[in-house]
């Protein structure tokens, strides 16, 4: 079924803003499962490359919001999605789904409707398994949704077991553990690669299927060393303290945040903090700045025409410069260079 026959089912009833999907037949378990979502969020189809990406890609209706939907499908059985948007009104609606298991990095305005209300971190790792129900979603007005995820139908799941040498429990079991409360060292990295790479349609396929592997492997090994070390998970008070200096950090790239600053923020000691942040992300809280304003440079460059001494600026370098070396030092090219290859792809 097309996207127009989709959206040819659709009851008009605005006063309830709501939308039902009956099930349907499609050409891929994968539209089966984001095609509703993205017509339902009043998405509009566009053409992947326009925005730099291979898959499938919509746009959210400037009448209703304004943000983007993207999913890239690998051989029907597994994917990767990115969302990221913002409605005026509330929207309402529900569809059948296939059977899936997904686990991602979720904005904080998607965590409570996974039943959690309390403390909510800007990235935050969930997992779940979907069998037997319809999916039903509801955004409230004027808030941002995101959420960068990875989508394993059964036979995916069966897969990488077998690549990982584990049971397919085992894994479904590891997905599930990620409730919110936990760090997994790397993960959220990788997602933030997903989110920000745009491999050509040649390499799509490897790149992809290579970082679900990846993701894969570092949330079994986590799972791991947990049931091995039970007490290496965090406690809700150091978590709530990583996620106070992570919110402070990303809130403020636009100048250099002392580890001092960062200490009174998050209520702990310089050691106790070094210590979380290299639990749950690898690195000390200056590295994680120095990555946050990397990462955050590369999206200025990719969707801004802003010149490079003002990115610079923005980032709380002194010299544009010092900008470039930083860049160059973190991605093997320029600024300059980085931005020209993202337009060429474009």
């Amino acid at each position: 079924m097309t996207e127009r026959d989709v959206s040819d089912e659709i009851p008009n009833d605005h006063a309830e803003m709501k939308r039902t999907f009956p099930k349907a037949r499609f050409d891929t378990k994968f539209d089966a499962l984001f095609v509703p979502q993205a017509t339902a969020l009043h998405g509009i189809p566009i053409e992947p490359p326009l925005r730099g990406r291979v898959g499938r890609l919509w746009e959210i209706d400037e009448s209703f919001g304004n943000g983007t939907y993207w999913f890239y499908a690998i051989d029907d059985i597994m994917g990767v999605a990115v969302y990221d948007f913002i409605f005026k009104t509330p929207l309402e609606f529900s569809c059948e789904t296939p059977d899936f298991f997904c686990f991602g990095s979720y904005g904080k305005n998607m965590v409570p409707y996974f039943g959690k209300n309390t403390d909510p971190a800007d990235r935050t790792l969930l997992g779940y398994a979907w069998a037997g129900q319809p999916y039903v979603q509801t955004t409230k007005a004027d808030e941002q949704y995101d959420v960068t995820s990875i989508v394993l139908l059964p036979k995916a799941m069966q897969l990488m077991s077998m690549r990982c040498h584990c049971d397919p429990l085992v894994l479904s079991r590891a997905i599930a553990s990620l409730d919110g409360n936990r760090d997994v060292l790397g993960l959220n990295q990788v997602f933030d690669e997903i989110r920000q790479a745009r491999p050509s349609a040649v390499t799509a396929h490897a790149f992809y299927e290579a970082k679900i592997t990846e993701a894969v492997s570092l949330l079994l090994d986590w799972n791991l060393l947990r049931a091995q070390e039970p007490r290496n998970a965090l406690r809700p008070s150091d978590r709530s303290a990583l996620n106070r200096a992570r919110t402070h950090i990303e809130n403020n790239v636009e100048r250099h945040v002392s580890t001092d600053e960062i200490c009174r923020i998050a209520c702990a000691s310089p050691s106790k903090l070094t210590r979380l942040f290299k639990q749950a992300e690898g690195m000390t809280p200056q590295e994680y700045a120095r990555s946050v304003r990397m990462d955050r440079a590369c999206r200025m460059l990719e969707e801004t025409d802003i010149p490079l001494s003002d990115v610079a600026e923005k980032l709380g370098f002194a010299r544009q410069g010092s900008f470039s070396e930083a860049f160059k030092e973190r991605f093997g090219v320029t600024p300059r260079e980085f931005r020209a290859r993202r337009r060429a792809i474009a």
